[in-house]
């Protein structure tokens, strides 16, 4: 699903309102909240620093800044929570250089099933995310139904990335919300979301984006919204070396159907924004490669791809118009931000997913055919990925999961078994992904994941 649909979701609120690894600020535009160490509540408590010009910086994302954060992954492996049907979750590991996924405990003999192993996690009432930093793994929980005071609250947890010593490092206030996704660096994990509250006889989401500091357990501010007419949320859309990636998305009114979107990079220290791209509704989609900002630009004319850079005067286009590409194929589905649109990178390319095709099988069910394209930043040149999976009834290309070295984490298959969709991961190497060449080293695992 592509990334866009969230940050239009969630603007919607506005209107209601084995072997494992070794070892509250109350203003007008910003939610109350209080955390582990005290409540943050304007009146001298401490808060974290902001960041200094001397500093050398090492921020990086950690956890997926999309719809659904998969999991969090280094330079030896990758985490991920996996849902069990009996109500709770458990964490995994999967090891690169045993190509083994197990559960992330070392406990001889553990069923997995209770507090008492590294690995459960007690998902009920939330949606859980893993972001794992050098020496530490953080465990992002966000509450499910926040506006109810019956609701237990947002936290973030800590430990050591073998799941041994886990303690709460920080708990929200109430009716906060965690988008996915989290930036790690400079022994602080950073994070956006937003409150429900009440006011003026109107419920509305009021953003923020924060940092927690590692090692205190503080927060401190990342970025306030000015105090302006009409309602606009903000998000995380990634990191570069000088500064982190902001998206805000804007509304006249609750009842406008128009939106203005802004790209930006806010400097570490807190003093700079540099505009990247600003566009209407849905005639742009965007995403941060770590270096460049790269985007599809929609028209009556195609579809333009481009690039820009905080240092860049101006933008850089990549591709005249994709559509003309010789690798693209043709199709009676519009050109779209629906149909057409980036889901990552893999060396030099950008990674578009093309919804051209959909019919309706003999059952009546909607058949959905997508492919995938590369296209490399330096030179334009296209072609076709030819990987891809179907499950119920869609073709879809591969998922990347994580990157390491020259390889990637992928979905190699999704399957169905005995009626239930399951993904199994794999391991192939970026020139193979590039070249179509499906040679994977599938992860052996004591357990499926299922494709909800």
């Amino acid at each position: 699903m592509p990334h866009k649909i969230f940050p239009f979701l969630m603007a919607g609120l506005f209107l209601l309102s084995g072997c494992a690894p070794s070892a509250s600020v109350t203003q007008p535009d910003r939610p109350p909240v209080s955390g582990s160490s005290g409540s943050l509540s304007g009146n001298g408590a401490p808060q974290e620093a902001l960041p200094d010009d001397t500093q050398i910086y090492d921020y990086t994302v950690a956890a997926s800044l999309d719809m659904v954060t998969r999991g969090s992954g280094n330079e030896n492996g990758f985490y991920q929570v996996i849902p069990n049907e009996n109500g709770y979750a458990n964490l995994f590991y999967t090891d690169y250089a045993t190509a083994s996924r197990v559960y992330l405990c070392g406990a001889p003999n553990c069923a997995h099933n209770t507090g008492t192993c590294t690995s459960y996690i007690e998902s009920d009432g939330f949606s859980v995310f893993p972001a794992v930093y050098k020496d530490r793994l953080f465990l992002v929980y966000s509450s499910y139904n926040s506006w109810s005071a019956e609701a237990a609250p947002s936290r973030v947890e800590c430990m050591d990335v073998n799941g041994e010593n886990r303690r709460t490092l920080y708990t929200f206030g109430s009716g906060i919300t965690l988008n996915e996704g989290a930036i790690v660096g400079n022994n602080e994990i950073v994070l956006s979301g937003y409150q429900i509250v009440e006011r003026n006889g109107s419920v509305q989401s009021v953003p923020f984006i924060g940092a927690i500091g590692m090692d205190s357990g503080t927060y401190r501010e990342v970025y306030s919204l000015p105090d302006t007419a009409g309602q606009t949320n903000l998000f995380l859309r990634g990191v570069s070396d000088t500064g982190f990636i902001l998206k805000t998305i804007s509304m006249d009114d609750a009842a406008s159907s128009d939106s203005q979107s802004r790209i930006f990079e806010l400097s570490f220290d807190g003093k700079t924004e540099t505009d990247l791209l600003t566009f209407s509704g849905n005639s742009c989609f965007e995403e941060h490669n770590g270096q460049e900002l790269v985007y599809l630009r929609y028209d009556a004319q195609g579809v333009s791809l481009y690039k820009r850079s905080r240092q860049s005067e101006q933008e850089e286009q990549v591709a005249e118009n994709v559509c003309d590409l010789a690798c693209v194929r043709k199709s009676e589905l519009p050109y779209d931000s629906d149909n057409l649109f980036i889901v990552g990178f893999a060396g030099n390319c950008v990674l578009l997913n093309h919804l051209y095709d959909n019919r309706y099988e003999e059952n009546g069910d909607i058949a959905l055919y997508y492919t995938q394209y590369a296209v490399d930043l330096t030179d334009g040149s296209a072609k076709e990925i030819t990987l891809y999976n179907n499950a119920r009834a869609t073709q879809t290309p591969l998922a990347i999961l994580a990157k390491f070295g020259d390889s990637l984490l992928v979905d190699a298959k999704e399957e169905v078994v005995d009626g239930i969709a399951y993904r199994r991961p794999g391991i192939v190497s970026v020139a193979d992904y590039l070249n179509s060449n499906p040679a994977y080293t599938m992860i052996q695992s004591p357990i499926d994941e299922p494709l909800w």
